[in-house]
């Protein structure tokens, strides 16, 4: 009888055994996927703080020194031929050589330009006046190329000393003929250097007078000014 229930009872113990199994040897469940816009607990923490932009870019380099604003109206200078004068003018502006006159323009907008009279019998003038009459009308004469210009009204003028030079500054307009206007703005500069009369003179010469291009002619016209000497 004994021996009877032994052997019923071992395949119940087997069945029992094969249960036990898979349940031992069961692994944890897989961590849930983050949803989307929550931060997963097992990602790893970071042991630095981030650097700010300012601690991570480049140091900046030093920025050239880039001069006055006078200085960056004008590109290089101007030796008048076989005289100690020189005068720093616009590069930007087109070159245009005439006798005794080097005149820089835009064409049929604006213009600037250095005359100096070598005649010999203008040498050793020093009556201020009469070195701006010769001077003048040297440029009149060699202007003739870029703008027909006949006279020239001055509305306001005086005697200034720029550089410890005598100068005669004047501004008013300037009468042409067959041009987009009839009175163009003038703004100019007469001076004696080296025994020889000069004159700076600049000119808008289109119908609707700008603002903008007096404002620019004015500027490098004082700016021409102010760079006139004796040395390079």
């Amino acid at each position: 009888m004994m021996k009877k229930m032994s052997l019923r009872l071992i395949p119940a113990a087997l069945l029992l055994l094969l249960l036990l199994l898979p349940a031992c040897g069961k692994s944890e469940e897989p961590a849930a996927a983050p949803q989307p816009g929550t931060a997963s607990t097992n990602a790893p923490t970071e042991t630095a703080e981030a650097l700010s932009p300012e601690e991570t870019a480049e140091p900046a380099a030093a920025e050239e020194p880039t001069g006055t604003e006078e200085n960056a109206l004008l590109g290089y200078t101007f030796h008048v031929p076989g005289r100690e004068i020189y005068v720093d003018v616009p590069e930007q502006f087109q070159e245009y050589e005439k006798g005794y006159t080097q005149i820089y323009f835009v064409s049929g907008i604006k213009y600037v330009s250095v005359t100096a009279e070598r005649g010999e019998e203008f040498a050793g003038i020093t009556d201020l006046m009469e070195a701006h009459e010769a001077a003048f009308a040297k440029f009149l004469r060699n202007i003739q190329n870029v703008a027909l210009v006949t006279e020239l009204h001055v509305e306001e003028d005086e005697t200034v000393t720029v550089n410890g030079l005598e100068v005669y500054r004047f501004t008013g307009t300037l009468g042409q003929e067959y041009s987009a206007t009839d009175e163009a703005f003038v703004t100019g500069c007469s001076f004696v250097l080296d025994g020889t009369p000069c004159c700076l003179v600049g000119s808008v010469m289109t119908a609707e007078q700008e603002q903008s291009d007096i404002d620019e002619i004015s500027d490098m016209i004082a700016a021409m000014m102010d760079s006139v000497r004796t040395e390079p």
